[in-house]
């Protein structure tokens, strides 16, 4: 049980820092489209 939840939280962090560095990529972007929509 304690190897299961281990491996949850590994996953959800995972899964987090992929998000995170998603949006950190993704929001100089949509930036950049709404000063050139301006």
């Amino acid at each position: 049980m304690i190897l299961i939840e281990i491996t949850d939280f590994a996953l959800i962090n995972y899964f987090a820092s992929i998000f995170i560095n998603l949006t950190a990529l993704i929001a100089p972007l949509f930036g950049a489209l709404a000063l050139l929509r301006h």
